[in-house]
């Protein structure tokens, strides 16, 4: 299982489909597709779980809606094989702007403490929570391609079954 975790400031690009990120310190800025989905999902030999949890903006102003452009995207993906399986949760919806209020993060936090939640519990545990509190204005959004139940965090995370069986 490869987990990756982003907090940071972004911004949801006219192609790709998750957003690019920078830092407040900087002007470079960090396309997520290229930089991490393209080549996990381009290695071979062997079956690779990839957990990514985005908390960040997926704001464009010129996206009139949260599907884009994802029709071509699915058609060349077609064309690839992977063995790879993602399991994306994104804070808000495609070209919406994510609340510091209602923090996923925290969320994500609070649901990776129950040592009875797998990582498929906690993204939904925590899209539930963030859509609660802020009235349905952020929707965050999970994506999957292969099965993510029954996989709990790890004890080396200080989260879940793997850190109670640990703590025994």
């Amino acid at each position: 299982l490869v987990v990756v975790y982003v907090a940071a400031h972004g911004e949801q690009l006219q192609s790709g489909e998750l957003p690019a990120i920078w830092a407040s310190d900087s002007d470079a800025i960090c396309d997520l597709d290229a930089l991490l989905v393209k080549p996990l999902d381009m290695m071979k030999g062997g079956k690779i779980k990839v957990w990514f949890v985005i908390d960040t903006c997926r704001e464009n102003r010129s996206i009139n809606t949260w599907t884009g452009l994802a029709e071509g995207n699915a058609y060349r993906r077609l064309l690839w094989m992977s063995q790879t399986d993602f399991q994306l949760l994104l804070a808000c919806d495609r070209g919406r702007a994510a609340s510091d209020q209602h923090s996923m993060t925290k969320e994500l936090i609070s649901a990776l403490r129950d040592p009875h939640n797998d990582l498929e519990a906690v993204c939904k545990k925590a899209q539930a929570s963030v859509q609660e509190q802020s009235r349905g204005r952020q929707r965050p959004w999970i994506s999957s391609r292969g099965d993510f139940s029954g996989i709990f965090p790890p004890a080396a995370a200080g989260f879940g079954a793997g850190a109670a069986a640990a703590a025994a």
